[in-house]
């Protein structure tokens, strides 16, 4: 069993701007689960998925791949899809992936 407090969490600034990660779990695989805060305005940038991947909102809107996504709103990304994140609000959600993401070039190249 593991079992992770939120005195636990430790938050981490990404590379872009106004992106922070939590991890909570990480598999052999290079996926596992964690918590992403975004600040409103906030953009990650488009990436791939090697695995699938879901995601819980806890609080905020947020555009995923052209998915408007509220508090409460569930999102399954299949193996091979790709999309980008821009917060419309400040945003927190949950995130379980497979095998965790590949960034991608603006032309979608890696």
């Amino acid at each position: 069993m593991l079992v992770r407090t939120k005195s636990d969490q430790v938050w981490k600034q990404l590379p872009e701007d106004g992106v922070e990660f939590c991890g909570l779990r990480q598999n052999d695989t290079n996926g596992g689960a964690g918590l992403v805060r975004m600040r409103k305005g906030a953009r990650f940038p488009r990436h791939g998925h090697p695995g699938w991947e879901e995601a819980l909102m806890l609080s905020g809107v947020v555009n995923i791949g052209g998915n408007r996504l509220v508090e409460g709103d569930y999102l399954f990304t299949e193996a091979g899809e790709t999309h980008d994140a821009v917060a419309e609000e400040s945003v927190v959600f949950f995130v379980s992936s497979e095998k965790g993401i590949e960034l991608l070039s603006e032309d979608g190249d890696q």
